[in-house]
């Protein structure tokens, strides 16, 4: 079992109840090729269009009252009936009904986005096949796919949010992308009828190509935020010979560091949400390894530096690092404080002990570099629930508090908050059986190791979810993780579909997409 099977692996149901609803097959293996051959997404949308009614009985039980209700019984269908397994040299595109009778072997991201369009085919229910690029594997490629599905049902504008269906994942937040090529499957186009769905509620926050005045939306591209650096605009100009950093270096580790710090939000949103003890100790985690990386960041960039690609791409670091710091010393914690009582001390450690990884191969910054001791780690010491609190706003990194020139003197804490519009969780007084229901202070005490003794979430079913581009994702990425998509107009084309077989045919210069007559 590669490292990304075992990664994804998941114990998955006995899926009895389906079992009489899907085709029994032996075969219909309808694409594959000898790992030079790209069935590209237009391919796949060709085999849905065909093979759809398979799950015409599964999509009747699947379908709910919402389309996020039917978005999120489609995506627990896919991850939890159908084992994970990544192509290698053989790249296949199976029938649903193939994929049903192999599930328990595995299936990869192209098969479970053909399960999902055909779902959604028989539903009516309009939606887009997306492949993408991903900024720290082979970012020139396309190396993964995954259906959305727009909530305008009528016209099929993702500007308006989109619900995410990436089977390979538990989550249905969105991967980080570089770069999208959609293809549109309308309902108008597909077999059977189905309810024109308008989604009302339980919109993931996805905007289209990031927009950044979207308030309480983490749409934000990593371009976007890879421009909010200093001298990082001039790095593709540079030709970095000799240098010890350039542009993909700060690529690199951009691509770990976004993903990081959005995790971290969503499992304190979480904890949050679930009453959880843990709260405390995510905090934490979030405010020593912010610390450590600005620090890390800082003192890469103080060298002297002699080639100019080390001294801007080190600098980008070094302001990658600051902002984050902000965000959460500023934003995250004026938006813990209004909720809870919250007390501090400090701590010791070293700038080179951080979670999140800022290197993959040879690319990115070392972790082992320029080591230092940091004396005055901030941590929080006690937090507990303040006993005004009737409701909490889910944390989000608003349009305000994502610009970095907004920090200092006149930062607006209010301003930053006030984008915030999803409501995380709603306290209610619990009788503690003396006839007692005001809660008072401290009854959530997470510094206690306890949950809520005094007060009940109520709203636990709301999920805290994000999806698109930037601050709000995660990402795929190993080495042989997925197909490589190639061909930006969706035609078939050849490509080397391997990591391995990549780098050999690089060595032979015969790794030219040619598209096929």
């Amino acid at each position: 079992m590669s490292d990304l099977d075992l990664l994804l692996f998941r114990e998955i149901k006995d899926g009895k109840i389906y079992e009489p609803l899907i085709p029994k097959v032996t075969g219909e293996l309808v694409g594959s090729g000898d790992g030079e051959t790209d069935y590209s997404v237009r391919e796949m949308s060709k085999l849905v269009k065909r093979y759809s009614w398979q799950m015409q009985k599964v999509a009747a039980l699947l379908e709910k009252g919402s389309l996020i209700k039917t978005c999120d019984a489609i995506h627990y269908f896919c991850y939890w009936h159908f084992q994970y397994k990544a192509d290698t040299d053989t790249q296949r595109l199976r029938t649903p009904a193939n994929s049903w009778r192999n599930r328990r072997d595995g299936i990869d991201c192209k098969s479970y986005s053909i399960i999902a369009s055909s779902l959604l085919t028989c539903m009516g229910i309009s939606h887009y096949i997306r492949k993408v690029k991903q900024p720290t594997f082979y970012a020139d490629l396309w190396t993964h796919v995954y259906v959305i599905v727009p909530v305008d049902q009528v016209k099929g504008d993702i500007s308006k949010g989109y619900y995410v269906i990436d089977g390979t994942v538990a989550t249905e937040r969105e991967t980080i992308y570089t770069e999208k090529s959609d293809l549109y499957m309308k309902h108008e186009m597909l077999n059977g009828a189905g309810p024109n769905y308008i989604g009302t509620r339980g919109l993931r926050a996805s905007v289209a190509n990031g927009n950044a005045n979207q308030q309480g939306l983490n749409g934000f591209s990593l371009n976007e935020i890879k421009n909010l650096f200093s001298g990082n605009l001039s790095l593709k100009s540079l030709s970095c010979i000799g240098g010890t950093y350039q542009s993909k270096d700060f690529d690199v580790s951009l691509g770990k560091i976004v993903p990081w710090f959005d995790d971290m939000f969503y499992q304190i949103n979480n904890a949050v949400r679930d009453n959880s003890p843990t709260v405390m100790t995510l905090v934490n985690k979030l405010l020593t390894d912010v610390a450590k990386i600005r620090h890390h960041s800082e003192k890469t960039s103080q060298k002297n530096w002699s080639s100019d690609c080390s001294k801007k791409a080190t600098a980008a670091y070094r302001d990658l690092g600051l902002y984050y710091f902000n965000i959460v010393t500023t934003t995250f914690l004026a938006w813990l404080e209004t909720y809870f009582n919250v007390t501090y001390t400090t701590t010791t450690g070293f700038n080179n002990t951080f979670e999140v990884e800022t290197r993959v191969g040879d690319k990115g910054f070392k972790k082992q570099d320029f080591v230092f001791a940091i004396g005055t780690i901030k941590n929080v010491q006690t937090i507990s629930l303040k006993p005004t609190t009737a409701q909490i706003m889910r944390f989000e990194v608003t349009a305000y508090a994502a610009k970095a020139e907004n920090y200092g003197s006149g930062f607006n804490v209010g301003q930053a908050l006030q984008g915030l519009t999803t409501v995380l969780a709603i306290f209610t007084p619990q009788s503690s059986g003396s006839g007692n229901t005001s809660g008072g202070s401290g009854s959530v005490d997470y510094s206690t190791g306890g949950g809520g003794s005094g007060y009940t979430p109520v709203n636990n079913s709301n999920k805290v979810t994000t999806a698109g581009k930037g601050i709000g994702g995660f990402l795929i990425l190993a080495a042989g993780a997925a197909l490589i998509f190639t061909g930006m107009p969706d035609e078939p084309t050849k490509a080397v579909a391997t990591v391995a077989q990549r780098s050999v045919a690089k060595q032979r210069k015969t790794s030219t997409i040619k598209k096929k007559r």
